[in-house]
């Protein structure tokens, strides 16, 4: 809930939405810690989404998903920041050839999560 976002209603206590909402973000990286809930959760998206990024001559993929599976998707980047996603958010992976092997960073609602690494770095972090 972003009051920012939906505007104010009345009847709605907003300190007690951000709290409600910061709990169930803490609750979902306490599940995704565990590295087998993880896997299940968005091993297959990850392993997706880094074959993706290895593709030469790739232009753009999309990808649609659900807020619980973003935030597993950004605990398994290591980028997630205990915060519930925003309706409509988006993350975004780049790849280039910067001066070297390709890179990546990532970008959720345009705020840089990751900044350029290697490809590879990336997915040795996630494979782990």
């Amino acid at each position: 809930v972003h009051q920012d976002v939906v505007g104010t209603f009345d009847g709605i206590n907003w300190e007690m939405a951000k709290k409600i909402e910061k709990y169930k973000a803490s609750v979902e990286a306490a599940a995704y810690a565990n590295p087998e809930l993880l896997r299940l959760a968005a091993g297959r998206l990850v392993q997706d989404v880094m074959d993706y990024l290895s593709q030469d001559g790739h232009q753009i993929t999309l990808l649609a998903a659900h807020d619980n599976m973003m935030t597993a998707f950004l605990v398994a980047l290591d980028v997630f920041k205990e915060q519930w996603p925003l309706y409509a958010s988006m993350v975004l992976l780049e790849t280039a050839e910067l001066n070297g092997p390709r890179s990546v960073r990532v970008l959720m609602n345009d705020e840089v999560c990751l900044d350029w690494e290697p490809l590879e770095t990336l997915r040795t972090r996630v494979s782990a």
